[in-house]
C-alpha cells in the first residue's frame, strides 16, 4: 500500500457514519407510526437513543388518541337528549390525552420551554454579573464600589477611571 502525501494526511476526513435512527416499533398504528416518523425525523439523528423509546412510544400514542377524540367531538350531536353528556365526556377524554400528551413532550425535551433557560434562570444569572460589577455611579467607599481584594490580581488603582 503506498504511503499517504502530507497533503493528503492534513486533509480532515469528514465521512462518518451517521448514527441510526429508532425505528418504529412495529405494533404501533399507522397513524402512531406517522407521529413517531415525524418526531425523530424532526430532530438530530442522535437526539433519541434506545431508551427514549418507550417515552416516545407513549407520546405518539397520546397524539394519536387526542386526534381521534377530536374528530369524534367534531362528531357529536348537541340536538340529541344525550348530546351534552357525550360532549361533557369527551372534552374530558381530551383534556386527558393533552396532558399525557405534553408530560410526555416534556420527559422527551420536545417542547421549546425544555430547550430553553427559564426567564428565572436568565434574570439570575443577569444579577449575578451585576452584583459583582462595579457600578458607574459609584465613589470610592460607596457601599456600590467593588472591592477589589474580591477580584485576584486586580488592585485598587487599577479601579481608578
Amino acid at each position: 500500500m503506498p504511503r499517504k502525501s502530507a497533503a493528503a494526511l492534513s486533509v480532515a476526513n469528514i465521512n462518518r457514519a451517521r448514527p441510526p435512527r429508532l425505528a418504529v416499533p412495529a405494533h404501533l398504528t399507522a397513524d402512531q407510526a406517522a407521529v413517531w416518523k415525524a418526531t425523530v425525523n424532526a430532530l438530530p439523528a442522535d437526539y433519541f437513543q434506545p431508551e427514549t423509546a418507550p417515552v416516545l412510544e407513549r407520546y405518539c400514542v397520546h397524539v394519536s388518541r387526542a386526534r381521534e377524540v377530536e374528530k369524534l367531538i367534531l362528531a357529536v350531536d348537541l340536538g340529541r337528549s344525550d348530546g351534552a353528556a357525550h360532549f361533557a365526556f369527551l372534552a374530558k377524554l381530551a383534556r386527558a390525552e393533552s396532558a399525557s400528551m405534553g408530560a410526555a413532550a416534556r420527559a422527551l425535551r420536545l417542547t421549546n420551554q425544555s430547550r430553553r433557560a427559564t426567564t428565572a434562570q436568565t434574570m439570575a444569572s443577569k444579577h449575578a454579573a451585576m452584583r459583582d460589577a462595579r457600578r458607574p455611579w459609584a465613589e470610592r467607599g460607596d457601599p456600590d464600589w467593588l472591592d477589589p481584594t474580591l477580584i485576584p490580581g486586580l488592585t485598587d488603582d487599577s479601579l481608578l477611571p
